[in-house]
């Protein structure tokens, strides 16, 4: 399955009303804390506006927001991107990836948002002739698509099974430790095939032996 092309998309530049403007809610639903900006520590507060979409979702910019907020403006300048939600993850993808704003963990968890996206159009690109061994086609789809988000997330498919691996099998506590970087996913991924208490135990181990 090829990357899904998107044709250049030409922003407009505007001024938006602090109060409309919102982190990603693909962050939000991820329950992902990691700021996403682009890390410029300037003494003015806005030398770039900040990347939005039409319906107010920051793609870049949320410690600038935050500053403005403090300063008590009401609108601040955006590059606004008309554009679908599929394509406004993307971006955010694409953008943390060049300004190395999101970890590994978590860009595997927002690409695979678009999991049953990415199926669904390669089922549909499946010929009839392909189609004829369901169960091999199945198989065939799923590595195609896996390797399709993985691209998305920046990281190797090995990497990105991992990491889905850690998110729907990992207890609350491990995912949150691979979330902020403080273990890898490697790590995690082992961790994850232990029963809750095990689990629990091993990573006090791993602290354990950090703090030394």
């Amino acid at each position: 399955m090829s990357p899904v092309k998107i044709e250049p998309i030409v922003p407009r530049l505007a001024q938006w009303k602090v109060a409309n403007l919102h982190r990603h809610r693909a962050l939000e639903r991820c329950e992902i804390d990691q700021t996403i900006d682009a890390g410029d520590r300037d003494s003015g507060l806005f030398l770039r506006p900040l990347i939005i979409d039409q319906d107010g979702n920051i793609i870049e910019g949320e410690a600038r927001l935050a500053r403005a907020k403090v300063n008590c403006y009401t609108t601040v300048p955006c590059l606004v991107y008309d554009i679908n939600k599929e394509q406004s993850l993307r971006l955010l993808l694409e953008l943390a990836i060049a300004n190395d704003r999101l970890n590994k963990y978590c860009r595997v968890v927002l690409a695979d948002r678009l999991s049953v996206a990415y199926t669904k159009r390669a089922q549909m690109n499946d010929t009839a002739a392909e189609r004829s061994a369901l169960g091999k086609d199945a198989k065939r789809v799923g590595a195609d698509v896996v390797k399709a988000l993985a691209q998305l997330a920046g990281v190797s498919t090995g990497t990105y099974r991992n990491a889905r691996f850690v998110r729907d099998h990992g207890i609350p506590r491990l995912k949150e430790h691979v979330q902020a970087g403080k273990m890898s996913i490697h790590r995690a991924y082992g961790i994850a095939h232990e029963d809750e208490p095990t689990q629990t135990r091993l990573i006090e181990e791993f602290l354990d032996r950090s703090e030394e």
